[in-house]
């Protein structure tokens, strides 16, 4: 029953660290486009990834 509440609780720490680098690199970058591409990239593949962890942890 603690594995659950565990695994929320590391995920919610690390998303708010992505969060806060991003919001960093948006800016110190001011803009620039290929920055802003990968930065968009990246959130999307943590999107993705936190999906398929919210599916797995629904699951079971």
């Amino acid at each position: 029953m603690l594995q659950p509440i565990l695994f929320l609780v590391v995920g919610a720490i690390v998303g708010v660290l992505l969060l806060v680098w991003l919001i960093g690199l948006i800016r110190k970058v001011g803009g620039c486009f290929i920055h802003l591409a990968l930065a968009a990239a990246g959130l999307i593949l943590l999107l993705y990834v936190g999906w398929l962890l919210f599916q797995k942890l629904v699951a079971g």
